[in-house]
């Protein structure tokens, strides 16, 4: 028997061994039961012995009961083994008596010890030496009853009278032994399949859970390849549009400086204009300086997002750099309340003039954001709020507004570089995303929160 194979009948033997105390309590109450039914039969046969086997049965069947409850309490099994064993011996025994009793050899009892026989192989879990004792104590039992009924007898005429009697409970002895021996064989071989079975089954879910577990991981690489590819198609547009925004910043700078000066000395031509005329001018000449100004902005916001150079860090205090934020911004909020909250204390290690453009974009875009709603809903108020939190990590800036808030299908946009939902003119959409590079640049971590018609409001953390 192979190692494998081994370790499958020990199994199985443990689980006939767990099986044993069961079918033991159901067999006695079976038997305590059968064993009552008979008293009809000896009602019919044996009217005159009924009291005395009324007793025999009554005591045998209580006897039984109590083994039922008593394997409630079977632990170990080689007291179960005893267990099963004497519920097949007590109505062996019984039986044995009522051949003794009445009639010896002559009693038609006999038959009830094939009964008993057959139902221990049915209801128990004999192996093939248990049903083998069980038939050998059988044939003792029937043989010392016969030999104490008919002890007068010789034995050859004895033998006479038991040779048909006995002949039946030894063949169906045998059969019940070599019954026994192929039924065990074949519960083993359904263990055995069960077993695999479940093995199987095992190996199938470990399967399907590695192979789940694989692609998941395939999944996520395969979504960062494709943000990869997505960042190095972006690299490239930036590299490029570094490059052409350089050509552009030399090219165009020159010629804005000359308009300027131009516009400049238009402006003192003012005076000697007829007043009918002087504030058309003065229109023209505004219009012409703001359309100036704006490619300025423009110039310089492509410059700024394109550039690479080196930042000098230095310990700066965040309240410091919202004071100057705010007068860079105060042409801006004539009709929108600013409201600064920060402790003086708060300091971090940064590039001033890089973070005094964050909370100038920010606020910038606060104030677009209350510009939109005002058209939107008619004469509104805004407010726009700025203060600082305290942690064990670290500072946070919050800034919150109270303007047309944002989407949510657009809060994971807003940093893109030329995202924008301004009208055309207004904007290129590269103020968050300088933002954003600057806080790539501060090691610094940024969530929004917005409500669309309500609020949005951006949480700054700094590390210290």
């Amino acid at each position: 028997m192979t190692k494998s194979k081994t370790t499958d009948w020990q199994l199985f033997k443990i689980s006939e061994e767990l099986a044993r105390k069961t079918n033991c309590m159901q067999a006695a109450i079976f038997g305590a039961i059968f064993m009552m039914f008979g008293l009809s039969l000896d009602f019919v046969v044996y009217q005159e012995h009924l009291g005395s086997l009324f007793v025999n049965r009554v005591v045998t069947s209580i006897l039984m009961l109590l083994f039922a409850g008593l394997c409630l309490f079977v632990t170990k099994n080689s007291v179960a083994r005893v267990a099963v064993h004497m519920v097949a011996m007590l109505p062996i025994v019984s039986i044995s008596y009522m051949i003794f009793d009445i009639d010896g050899a002559q009693s038609p009892y006999w038959a009830g010890l094939n009964l008993v026989i057959v139902g221990a192989t049915l209801l128990l879990r004999w192996n093939t030496f248990d049903s083998i004792l069980n038939v050998i104590l059988c044939i003792a039992c029937y043989g010392f009853a016969i030999r104490i009924h008919d002890s007068g007898d010789a034995f050859y005429d004895l033998g006479k009278k038991a040779l048909v009697p006995g002949y039946f409970i030894f063949v169906t002895g045998t059969i019940a032994s070599t019954a026994t021996y192929f039924y065990t064989n074949h519960r083993f071989r359904e263990f055995c399949l069960a077993k695999q079975v479940s093995d199987t089954n095992k190996e199938l879910t470990a399967t399907n859970h590695k192979l789940a577990e694989n692609n998941s991981e395939l999944e996520a690489a395969n979504t960062k390849l494709k943000e990869q590819a997505t960042l190095l198609v972006q690299s490239e547009k930036l590299s490029s549009l570094g490059r052409m925004s350089a050509g552009i910043v030399h090219e165009v700078n020159n010629p804005l400086n000359y308009s300027k000066i131009a516009i400049h000395s238009l402006r003192s031509f003012e005076s000697s204009l007829d007043e009918s005329e002087r504030e058309d001018f003065m229109e023209v000449i505004s219009d012409a300086e703001e359309g100036v100004v704006r490619v300025i902005g423009i110039i310089t916001d492509l410059r700024a997002f394109t550039r690479g150079d080196t930042m000098h860090m230095e310990s700066v205090q965040l309240a410091s750099i919202a004071e100057n934020a705010r007068k860079l911004v105060s042409a801006t909020l004539v009709d929108t309340d600013l409201d600064i909250n920060i402790d003086p204390a708060h300091e971090i290690e940064g590039n001033e003039r890089q973070l005094c453009q964050l909370l100038v974009n920010f606020i910038q875009n606060a104030t677009r954001a209350i510009d939109v709603k005002e058209r939107e809903s008619g004469p509104y108020r805004g407010e726009i709020s700025l203060r600082t939190e305290s942690h064990d990590g670290g500072v946070s800036i919050i800034m919150r507004d109270n303007g047309c808030g944002i989407s949510a299908e657009d809060i994971d946009r807003i940093f893109e570089p030329f995202f924008t939902k301004n009208d055309v003119g207004e904007g290129m959409g590269l103020g968050l995303s300088i933002c954003h590079r600057i806080l790539d640049q501060h090691n610094a971590r940024v969530s929004v929160d917005s409500v669309v018609g309500e609020f949005t409001e951006f949480n700054i953390f700094f590390q210290h």
